[in-house]
């Protein structure tokens, strides 16, 4: 069975760095993945005001971003066929509109029918940021984000954050096609940011993971301090770990989506590929 991978491309304000092509046809290359490249470009709404027509033209002015986004689609999609093209993955693209305040809705619901989202990651995108959050809380699906400035990733080492959580337990489930072919799976438990009521959480998963045929080893792992997300990061990449398995925490209020400790202490700050499942 093939995994379906979509690769959102918002094209407003601002698009994703051009070398996340290639990071998407690395891991999708390593899964044995097909890439859903989907442009999102923007839908605006003209305002009826005749006298802001007439004068200002915006009309005109919200032609003209369309014009220029719907170029920058082109070229984003055709640089995604490229890097898949180059890496034998086999790719299909796709374009719809929204209005760029739904992008992150639009992208949730395509996610749906997808095994796994993949986002370029650059914390100063407020609009991919966004798309990120809606995708993570609302389309029951995973979210691989990829740090833009990162070289290809060696997938063989996973590093899995593990507190006995239903949300942790969720992005191991979600994270198998990666955990299925590592070399090594490093099961982490931080023992000084919050009480854990089970004993000995991360050597219970070994013990599961083993069952299942994947060489996995615990780790009990000190913040001595650092905020969560720095300390998680900081073991992964002590390990040479080329992903962080970890759960989304957060819940939503209203339209807003509000970022659990971890999970956004790893957003603002992304240093390494991390796998996200709530």
């Amino acid at each position: 069975m093939t995994l379906q991978a979509l690769v959102p491309l918002l094209t407003y304000p601002d698009a994703p760095n051009a070398e996340f092509g290639a990071l998407v046809a690395n891991a999708a290359q390593y899964l044995g993945a097909e890439i859903h490249a989907l442009v999102l470009e923007p839908d605006f709404r003209a305002p009826a005001n005749a006298v802001a027509r007439a004068v200002i033209d915006v009309p005109g002015m919200l032609k003209g971003i369309k014009d220029a986004c719907h170029i920058r689609g082109q070229e984003m999609s055709h640089a995604m066929v490229h890097a898949a093209s180059g890496a034998n993955v086999a790719i299909r693209t796709g374009r719809i509109e929204a209005i760029p305040e739904r992008f992150g809705e639009a992208a949730a619901g395509q996610a749906r029918y997808h095994d796994l989202t993949m986002f370029g990651w650059n914390g100063g995108n407020e609009a991919v940021r966004g798309a990120v959050e809606a995708v993570i809380f609302g389309s029951g699906r995973p979210v691989l984000l990829l740090p833009e400035r990162h070289e290809s990733p060696d997938y063989t080492t996973v590093f899995v954050a593990w507190d006995g959580s239903r949300v942790a337990a969720r992005a191991v489930a979600d994270a198998e096609p990666f955990l299925s072919k590592a070399a090594r799976v490093v099961v982490a438990t931080v023992t000084d940011e919050k009480q854990i009521a089970e004993q000995q959480p991360a050597e219970r998963l070994v013990d599961h993971l083993k069952r299942r045929g994947i060489k996995a080893e615990a780790r009990a792992v000190s913040s001595n301090g650092r905020p969560i997300g720095q300390t998680l990061q900081d073991e992964a990449l002590a390990d040479k770990a080329g992903l962080l398995v970890l759960g989304g925490y957060g819940h939503s209020r209203l339209r807003d989506f509000v970022l659990g400790g971890a999970t956004k202490g790893v957003l603002d700050d992304l240093r390494v590929p991390v796998l996200l499942s709530h």
